[in-house]
């Protein structure tokens, strides 16, 4: 998985051939859900074949990470308190999406990809 947080560091990744891209921690609550939705739907235009995923992180901010199901995300973090999570958990589920607990995903700092440098 590699970590991306702007739109040349993912069309790099994904020249690169990787599949899994991922923001980094936090990355919803400081950039905004509205960019990466912009940053992937340009990823999907450039590269319609590759069939890459995409996680986006919400850090702890249950808000967020409702705003990135309304607004079509399919793979989302968030650490919010188990009763909003099991929530939010079950409106993703209705939608074929996924939520996971950033503790149960790999952390930035796990990730066997370089950082990106440009």
């Amino acid at each position: 998985m590699r970590v991306v947080n702007s739109l040349e560091n993912a069309r790099v990744a994904l020249t690169e051939g990787f599949t899994e891209l991922c923001s980094p921690p936090f990355a919803a609550c400081h950039a905004g859900v509205n960019y990466y939705s912009a940053l992937l739907a340009a990823l999907k235009r450039e590269f319609p074949a590759n069939g890459f995923t995409f996680t986006l992180c919400c850090g702890d901010d249950a808000a967020i990470a409702h705003d990135a199901l309304r607004l079509g995300f399919v793979h989302v973090l968030c650490d919010c308190e188990p009763r909003v999570f099991e929530q939010l958990a079950q409106i993703a589920a209705s939608q074929g999406a996924t939520l996971t607990r950033r503790s149960n995903a790999l952390d930035a700092t796990q990730h066997t990809a370089k950082p990106m440098t440009n």
